[in-house]
């Protein structure tokens, strides 16, 4: 500054002209060189928001991978139950009736503690 009562004003305003023209020129809008006195708390407390939310998200997915891993395990003792029933129907050696017989019984049990 100068020292002249009007060389503020008029360096204000000259500023303004130039974000004006600015503005003409490019058209994505200013860039913001300075932040406003409190956004980075306004920024923090979105990231803590933020990470309460990815927070509660891997929670949801381990609950629904355990879940997944259920079904996986007891779709596997179905398709296994399905493969000893037919073997029990074509079997004709009494031994190994007997053996199947075992294995159907121990992958009902599972399967029904499964649910």
């Amino acid at each position: 500054m100068t020292g002249e009562p009007g060389a503020a004003c008029a360096a204000a305003e000259a500023g303004t002209a130039a974000v004006r023209q600015y503005h003409r020129v490019n058209r994505r809008g200013p860039i913001i060189e300075d932040v406003a006195r409190g956004w980075e708390s306004k920024s923090v407390e979105s990231q803590m928001e933020m990470a309460e939310t990815d927070k509660a998200a891997r929670t949801a997915a381990r609950s629904s991978k355990a879940q997944l891993e259920r079904q996986h395990r007891k779709e596997s003792l179905e398709l296994s139950r399905t493969r000893v029933v037919n073997d029990l129907a074509a079997c004709r050696n009494p031994r190994y009736r007997t053996v199947l017989e075992a294995a159907l019984a121990h992958l009902d049990s599972e399967i029904q503690a499964l649910g």
